[in-house]
């Protein structure tokens, strides 16, 4: 017996079904849902958990978790979930642009687009940057009061994998008609041998920017923040990993990246944030900072709940400090 309903929410897990039909829980149903832009339904089979109450669900109708799905209907519907879940999270960073106490904000290239493939380069780098570029000019229109200039948006990085993309992504998005001024920066983590030479590249693209008139990237430089992620996936690549496997080794590179980026900031054709919790690296960029004049050339950059002792102590001797502080919605703070 064959039964129209309408799609009220749905997840990975089942979906919230409006309909007329006389479904009772425990009963197993065969669902085609019609996808918008897709030329074939998504097939599945599912079981009836309960019905729905209209008191609470706002509709007449059912509940059901799925069971198997037919074909590649299961990969078309998590490509269909994720990308209005990246919508939402977009919006969400929209929203809070334009919060006047919020003065800079800091995501992720799988916040902007939920398909990120090393595989499709090209339409990876276009439809992230096309999302990340509404966030830049939401960030210019919004006029921090302080400053008088437009908000900050930071690019921070992710696993490996995605260093080379992600600076990429950057780089194409603010190399965009009217966003010569945005005020934008990336973050590079040190424990990766590759970002040295990331980070050379991105300087000489600030370089460039800056003679042309433009606002100078800032760079962010961290120790590294995915040891766990990316021991897993060379655990099951079956390759070593990517970061270095010393402490020695990472905070060597973190020293090096610094020096390089202090020169740089020197020329004014870069920024410096150094983000670091360790005494020794901040009153090291502290000192090198002092010696090449770089003024507001340089901030230091630490999370607020974390050994708060430390921030009050460095404040006292340095002024430009950005400090982190985790938000988030109600409904979400377990998760965060």
């Amino acid at each position: 017996e064959e039964a129209l309903g309408a799609v009220v929410n749905m997840s990975a897990a089942g979906l919230l079904l409006e309909t007329d039909a006389d479904i009772e829980p425990g009963q197993h149903v065969i669902l085609s849902i019609d996808i918008e832009h897709q030329d074939e339904p998504v097939s599945a089979k599912a079981e009836v958990v309960r019905k729905a109450d209209p008191n609470r669900d706002g509709v007449e109708g059912i509940g059901v978790r799925f069971l198997s799905f037919a074909g590649d209907s299961r990969e078309r519907l998590e490509a269909i979930l994720g990308e209005a879940e990246t919508r939402r999270r977009i919006q969400q960073c929209i929203d809070v642009l334009r919060l006047p106490d919020v003065r800079c904000l800091s995501v992720k290239i799988s916040t902007l687009y939920s398909q990120v493939s090393p595989l499709a380069r090209s339409h990876t780098i276009s439809k992230a940057a096309d999302r990340l570029e509404t966030l830049y000019r939401t960030a210019d229109h919004e006029i921090d009061q302080e400053t008088g200039c437009g908000k900050f948006v930071y690019l921070d990085m992710e696993e490996y994998r995605d260093l080379y993309l992600t600076a990429d992504i950057l780089c194409e998005t603010l190399d965009r008609a009217g966003l010569e001024q945005t005020h934008a920066g990336i973050a590079l983590q040190a424990y990766i041998p590759d970002s040295h030479r990331v980070m050379r590249r991105l300087i000489d693209w600030s370089k460039q920017r800056a003679a042309s008139g433009g606002t100078p990237l800032t760079i962010r430089l961290v120790k590294g923040a995915n040891m766990e992620m990316e021991r897993v996936e060379a655990s099951i690549g079956g390759h070593r990993q990517a970061p270095y496997s010393s402490k020695i080794d990472t905070d060597a590179n973190y020293k090096r990246m610094l020096r390089e980026l202090v020169d740089a900031a020197a020329t004014r054709i870069v920024r410096i944030g150094l983000a670091s919790h360790n005494l020794f690296d901040v009153a090291l960029g502290m000192i090198w900072g002092e010696t090449a004049g770089l003024g507001n050339g340089i901030q230091i950059e630490m999370l607020e709940g974390m050994a708060n002792h430390q921030r009050r102590a460095i404040s006292e001797h340095q002024s430009d400090i950005l400090l982190y502080a985790p938000a988030c919605h109600q409904e979400g703070f377990l998760n965060a």
